[in-house]
């Protein structure tokens, strides 16, 4: 065989190789890119995200709207709503008793409980108020409730130990708590409003009138 030809061939078959190659690896970016991202939408959708979506001022008051939602699988609960400040430490608010630094309500109506069941796939709104201003952010404590394989088996386990259908119709969530929290935010607020004059005592100085 002419060698010539031979060496043709051989870099023939090493460029194609070479395509093979690149081609493959390619392929395996390609997939490790979407391995990741499939990862990554299902935990976002698995936790739920909340953020902000509008403010509201009123006599010195800035309040900042948010709306919190739901994963699109499973239906979930507030457990706790807290405020973290310019020191990072977050203090619980809701449903703990409010002071006037920080206070939490639902939106449009006041008087809805924030805690309480959201279902998969929709929305919470409320509003927060933070004293004093500043940039801060919200966390939320969210317990998860079990999907339909595993709520209705721990209701027939739930069942089966207490020898009564009775708590049938509990909602089991899981063990674990789930964290999410908001995009820092800024407000300019009024702060507290000076407190109350202390009541009257003997030792303060009486005054006759005449």
């Amino acid at each position: 065989m002419n060698p010539d030809f031979q060496t043709g061939l051989r870099e023939a078959i090493s460029a194609r190789s070479g395509r093979v190659r690149g081609r493959i690896l390619t392929l395996v970016v390609i997939l490790s890119l979407l391995a990741i991202g499939v990862v990554l939408l299902r935990r976002e959708s698995s936790e739920g995200r909340v953020g902000p979506v509008g403010e509201l001022k009123t006599n010195g008051e800035h309040w900042v709207i948010f709306r919190f939602d739901a994963p699109k699988p499973r239906a979930v609960s507030i457990g706790t709503v807290s405020v973290i400040g310019s020191n990072g430490t977050p203090e619980p608010t809701y449903p703990f008793i409010q002071d006037k630094h920080n206070v939490v309500l639902s939106a449009p109506d006041s008087g809805v409980p924030i805690y309480g069941l959201v279902q998969a796939g929709e929305s919470k709104v409320f509003k927060v108020r933070h004293a004093g201003g500043g940039e801060w952010r919200i966390q939320l404590c969210l317990m998860v409730h079990l999907g339909f394989l595993k709520q209705y088996t721990a209701r027939i386990k739930g069942s089966w130990r207490a020898k009564s259908l009775k708590v049938w119709t509990r909602d089991y969530v899981e063990k674990n708590y789930r964290i999410i929290e908001s995009k820092t935010v800024r407000t300019i607020d009024a702060g507290i409003p000076d407190p109350d004059p202390p009541p009257w005592s003997p030792t303060d100085e009486l005054f006759s009138l005449r």
